[in-house]
């Protein structure tokens, strides 16, 4: 995974690989960060990060996941999570192409992208009165390109 960034000129002094259950441990101008990965669930290999700063404070970042069952981050100061779309919008878009004859994605959006909804119940399960969110990876509609577009 490495050899791509280094082909691209990125000195391989600045390249970190580690695998989802790792931890590495930076010390940046005298302060102490520590990054965890772990595994999420998409349909290509992807992972979250639990971030631990300086003064303690506790950051989660996940994106392109089906699901955030096993994932356990209580009381953190701030959730950077997905929430690519609502729920009854995508029934909606996909029920509305398939009813026009055309391929709908939607379906495999719902395996692996975290709706709105499940965002939603799992910073209820894990925020605490502290913790501030910011949703990530919203799903906008492309509008369709016209010829005078072109």
């Amino acid at each position: 995974m490495v050899l791509p960034l280094v082909e691209c000129g990125v000195d391989v002094r600045r390249i970190d690989s580690f695998h989802p259950g790792g931890k590495m441990h930076y010390h940046i101008f005298g302060m102490d960060y520590i990054i965890e990965a772990f595994d999420l669930f998409h349909d290509v290999p992807n992972c979250g990060y639990k971030i631990q700063l300086p003064n303690g404070e506790r950051v989660l970042y996940v994106t392109d996941t089906g699901t955030l069952e096993g994932v356990s981050a209580p009381a953190y100061e701030l959730y950077l999570i997905e929430a690519n779309y609502r729920e009854t919008e995508l029934k909606e878009r996909m029920a509305q192409k398939l009813a026009a004859g055309e391929m709908a994605y939607e379906g495999r959006v719902e395996a692996t992208h975290l709706s709105k909804e499940q965002a939603d119940a799992f910073l209820m399960a894990n925020a605490g009165p502290k913790s501030c969110f910011a949703y990530l990876h919203g799903h906008q509609e492309r509008a369709e390109i016209t010829e005078e577009q072109e």
